[in-house]
């Protein structure tokens, strides 16, 4: 269910670093599950592994990390586990986002070529996703939304790379639309995004937090305007 498409990859993982992935699966899936989440560990669907797997395994270290000592502490808030994955990753963010994050938030950290590195405990409510899924995805296909929404998206991507904006960008002009998952369980749900915020590193933009509001709507539902 979970290794053979290490066999079949072009990236050669030894043992030991096919084992550390499992446990991190498991280890993760295990500690939403004990927060009431129904995330599982492995996938039934099957991957092309990434030629950044190491990174992404590094990654995945961290954010294991971050949300054992989160869980450990019972804290409420989850500004308090974003920040100390901030700490972790040395990111710098602007000054108003914690004034900006409400308690319904789904909050996602993306890098500038459209990786999710961060995402908070609000997130594994609304996707099927499993920890192998978030681990392997290529995030440019995971999911499908209206084409104008995408090239909007896209746009204010690149004006955050080039350094165009600087502060938080308010997304009122994003409408709200609908977004399918393209595996797993191929949940629809309603998306507002709420706020695009840069994070720097040395002084540069090397990533992006995503403020959102969700509402899942029937998973075996597809729109068919997407």
């Amino acid at each position: 269910m979970f290794l053979p498409w290490f066999r079949r990859a072009s990236v050669e993982l030894s043992k030991e670093e096919q084992s550390e992935i499992r446990d991190l699966c498991l280890r993760i899936s295990n500690k939403l599950q004990g927060a009431g989440k129904c995330t599982e560990a492995f996938s039934s669907d099957k991957h092309e592994l990434p030629r950044d797997i190491r990174e992404r395994i590094e990654l995945m270290r961290i954010y294991d990390q971050v949300l054992t000592a989160h869980l450990e502490e019972g804290s409420k808030d989850h500004r308090n586990m974003l920040w100390k994955f901030f700490s972790k990753m040395g990111y710098a963010p602007t000054s108003d986002i914690f004034d900006r994050i409400e308690d319904g938030d789904i909050i996602e950290v993306y890098s500038m070529d459209h990786q999710q590195l961060y995402r908070n405990l609000n997130y594994f409510d609304v996707v099927s996703m499993t920890v192998e899924d978030l681990i392997n995805l290529n995030w440019q296909r995971a999911y499908k939304r209206n084409r104008r929404v995408m090239l909007h998206l896209i746009g204010l991507m690149v004006r955050f790379t080039t350094g165009t904006f600087h502060q938080t960008y308010n997304c009122t002009r994003i409408p709200v639309h609908q977004v399918q998952e393209m595996l797993a369980k191929r949940y629809l749900v309603e998306l507002n995004f709420r706020y695009i915020s840069p994070l720097k590193k040395n002084g540069k933009c090397v990533a992006v937090l995503v403020g959102t509001r969700c509402r899942l709507l029937k998973p075996e539902r597809v729109a068919p305007s997407l």
